[in-house]
């Protein structure tokens, strides 16, 4: 990934802008993140379908030792 390129038309360089700035990606003749996928509705199913699921493996990681340990009393230097 570039993270600084050199705009040949201007001589400038350009560096990538923060997600807030999708209006600026959205006009430029050559953007960083083609934020006009988005508009294909079953790439944003997937994509929204993807970080569901990442939250949830995430999520479950994290909770089922707690829940093992309060609930359960399995201590926490107990091997899995």
């Amino acid at each position: 990934m570039v993270l600084v390129e050199l705009d040949h038309r201007a001589g400038r360089r350009r560096v990538p802008e923060s997600p807030s700035s999708s209006s600026t990606e959205m006009r430029a003749r050559d953007p960083v993140v083609g934020l006009r996928v988005f508009k294909l509705r079953t790439y944003s199913a997937g994509v929204f379908l993807m970080t569901v699921l990442g939250f949830v493996l995430y999520g479950s990681m994290l909770l089922v030792p707690i829940f093992l340990q309060t609930l359960l009393g399995y201590p926490a230097s107990t091997p899995a």
